[in-house]
């Protein structure tokens, strides 16, 4: 991984760890050094387990102690770190939990000029990447326990400058960079 480049293959049978290994690690880098702003793209969004408390090692959450801990809860408190956070998503029915989870989740900590939802049409919206700072996260998959799990996906994780570059320029240009404080 010299190139700052990794590309995962993965099915229900193969990778499936390597996807969950690369979100948790990407998702606790951002916990130590949150990004200006974090793009989360997906026409399909649920509240996913990005990491297993069950042992305790995560005490930044204290509230999941011995506990899975969901997407939403990362997000804020990536956001309460001082991130913008901004979610596109579509208006797909089942995306609805994960918006009214993540709005309340915010709300309740008092981080909601922090969070900014984009809702695109279901037959408009097809990108799946998550953007921050120095990375980008491309591919076929969406941010679902199916996508994640069982489906056949093509995952591209890149810290290469200039595809990070793109990727931030995109997303600012057509999906905003949040609600600035």
């Amino acid at each position: 991984m010299s190139s700052g480049r990794r590309t995962i293959h993965k099915s229900r049978n193969t990778a499936k760890s390597e996807v969950r290994d690369l979100l948790e690690s990407v998702f606790a880098a951002e916990l130590l050094k949150p990004s200006k702003c974090l793009w989360v793209v997906a026409p399909w969004i649920s509240d996913v387990v990005i990491f297993d408390n069950s042992a305790g090692k995560f005490s930044m959450f204290p509230d999941y102690l011995g506990r899975k801990i969901p997407l939403s809860v990362v997000l804020q408190e990536i956001a309460s770190r001082g991130a913008q956070v901004v979610v596109v998503i579509s208006d797909d029915h089942p995306n609805e939990g994960f918006k009214d989870a993540i709005k309340r989740r915010f709300q309740e900590s008092g981080v909601s000029d922090r969070l900014t939802i984009v809702v695109e049409s279901v037959q408009e919206l097809h990108e799946k990447a998550i953007t921050g700072d120095d990375f980008v996260i491309s591919g076929s998959m969406n941010f679902t326990k199916t996508g994640i799990e069982f489906r056949t996906e093509k995952i591209v994780f890149s810290m290469d400058e200039v595809e990070v570059s793109d990727s931030i320029f995109h997303c600012a240009t057509r999906y905003g960079e949040g609600n600035p404080a």
